[in-house]
């Protein structure tokens, strides 16, 4: 399985948020690929994931980044300590009311807040709701950015693709990243949602969207 996302994640931040000599905090790390390309981009860069197992993965990966176990629900940093606070992939994973009220208390009075989430619509997205349903999540975060009174400046969508070797390929991959059986039912779904298409390789969209928020009144 190849996928092209972290590059066109990394790119949407790089077009919304100046990183350079900036001080900032990446919540929903997980193994540091985003971090990776983060770090070699900004003054000083925190990271936070729940996971232990992909923390120390991101730790042996990713050197100058301090790595800590924690979610963005209880944010344990100073008051306007952050230039930048990123949501990579992870507002949708926690209370996102209580995340995004954090994030605003530990960033400066100027900084910003950068939302990426996935697209329910996608279809990657659409796959992984087969095994995981969770689009009331994701439309649960997007709810929470409205009745959060911070200023969204700017909000894109944009897409990735992901490239699978076959269906086996894909299976494989489900059933790994979200440690289950991906049983028949679940292929019948799947394979009617992907359609009539090349399977070898099987080419695969995503859809994700990043929105930059700033405290109101700035």
């Amino acid at each position: 399985m190849r996928e092209n996302s972290d590059l066109m994640i990394f790119h949407q931040i790089r077009e919304l948020a100046n990183l350079k000599n900036k001080t900032v905090l990446e919540i929903g790390c997980g193994d540091g690929r985003i971090t990776s390309l983060l770090a070699k981009e900004v003054k000083s860069l925190t990271a936070v994931d729940p996971d232990d197992a992909c923390l120390e993965r991101a730790r042996q990966a990713v050197l100058g980044v301090d790595f800590q176990v924690g979610s963005g629900e209880e944010l344990k940093f100073q008051d306007r300590h952050f230039d930048l606070v990123i949501f990579t992939l992870s507002l949708h994973h926690q209370d996102s009311v209580k995340a995004l009220t954090q994030a605003e208390r530990v960033i400066k009075d100027q900084g910003a807040i950068l939302v990426l989430e996935p697209v329910p619509e996608g279809e990657i997205e659409k796959i992984c709701e087969v095994v995981d349903a969770e689009a009331h999540k994701k439309h649960a975060a997007q709810k929470a950015i409205g009745r959060s009174g911070l200023f969204l400046k700017h909000s894109t969508i944009f897409k990735a693709q992901w490239i699978f070797d076959d269906l086996s390929n894909l299976w494989a991959w489900l059933a790994d990243y979200y440690q289950t059986t991906i049983n028949t039912k679940m292929k019948k779904e799947i394979l009617a949602t992907l359609g009539k298409r090349p399977k070898e390789p099987l080419l695969v969209g995503d859809l994700m969207i990043a929105q930059l928020l700033f405290k109101p009144g700035v």
